[in-house]
């Protein structure tokens, strides 16, 4: 007998599913033709709002009446228990979609997405105009121009210009900045080298001064290596 009550609470349970997905399904699909029905050219706006409740749909399949059957197998083993639980997924569902959907339209609303989208419509529809009435003529109707189109053109020239002015100083500057990078490399190669001629003319006259047997006369040393090398060749020609 338990084993029967289950198999028919299974059964029940599965049927009851199917028939809330299907009306679920059908009023989902009310909504998205009552949200795509006016022809108000806000297309990627609509379809912005049909993406939502898309996704919205997809995230309220997960709750099921199974699914609440093992949270509350009380409740789901006896047919009363099972129509409470359907009341609370249907009511849980419903406030689910409508508090999302509020959501959705308050984000919608605060980042002003209706008007940046239609603006985007917009602009893409005259374009598209341009570019077909530029395919046809040939070329474009100076008469359709508006002043603001020949103000945008030549500050969009002018903005070009200068860029290309900008980049040209930009390429010449990073010219000079390589050869007074490798002059300063030359010039430190040559001092290093200098440095290292002038540490060995030291040493030569060091040892100088040792084989002419003056290294421990201390005021001759204290004239330094050149000077003090003239002084003592000067007192041996005395």
């Amino acid at each position: 007998m338990e084993k029967l009550a289950d198999t028919w609470n299974l059964n029940a349970r599965k049927k009851m599913d199917r028939e809330e997905n299907a009306r679920q399904n059908k009023k989902s699909g009310e909504r998205d033709e009552e949200s795509v029905s006016e022809d108000d050219q806000t297309t990627r706006f609509k379809l912005l709002e049909r993406a939502a409740i898309i996704a919205l749909k997809k995230s309220m399949d997960v709750l099921t009446l199974e699914k609440l059957s093992t949270c509350y197998p009380t409740l789901a083993s006896n047919e009363e228990g099972l129509k409470a639980l359907k009341n609370a997924e249907l009511q849980v569902k419903e406030f689910w979609f409508k508090n999302s959907q509020n959501e959705f339209n308050n984000i919608f609303q605060e980042k002003s997405v209706k008007t940046k989208l239609d603006e985007l419509d917009q602009i893409i529809r005259e374009s598209l105009q341009n570019f077909n009435n530029k395919s046809e003529n040939g070329k474009l109707v100076i008469e359709d121009l508006k002043p603001d189109d020949v103000l945008l053109n030549n500050l969009y020239q002018n903005k070009v210009h200068y860029y290309n002015e900008l980049i040209s100083k930009y390429m010449e500057i990073k010219e000079k900045n390589k050869e007074t990078a490798r002059q300063i490399v030359t010039i430190s190669q040559i001092s290093t080298q200098t440095v290292g001629e002038l540490d060995s003319k030291f040493e030569e006259l060091q040892r100088i001064n040792q084989e002419m047997g003056y290294a421990g006369d201390e005021e001759m040393l204290a004239l330094g290596p050149y000077d003090g090398l003239f002084a003592r060749l000067c007192q041996s020609e005395l």
